[in-house]
């Protein structure tokens, strides 16, 4: 899987803080409830982008396909034709 970075920049870069804030929140913690919460709320937001770059990923993979396949579609019917 293949993402752009030109376009999904922001978002990686807050996925990768996020990642990191959680961990740091977590270790940090020492069993303090609110600090458990933020970390928990980071991690979330983790995961949320990191569905999000995928579900671009993959929309970005069925846009080529699609132009690949209108691309394909006049050659096979002018083969059609001559036949």
């Amino acid at each position: 899987m293949q993402v752009d970075p030109p376009e999904n920049r922001g978002l990686a870069a807050l996925m990768i803080t996020s990642g990191v804030g959680g961990l740091v929140l977590l270790l940090a913690g020492d069993g303090e409830r609110t600090l458990l919460v933020l970390a928990l709320v980071a991690f979330a937001c983790f995961l949320v982008c990191l569905a999000l770059l995928g579900l671009s990923s993959v929309l970005q993979e069925h846009e080529q396909w699609r132009a690949n396949l209108v691309r394909q579609r006049p050659r096979e019917q002018d083969e059609d034709a001559k036949r």
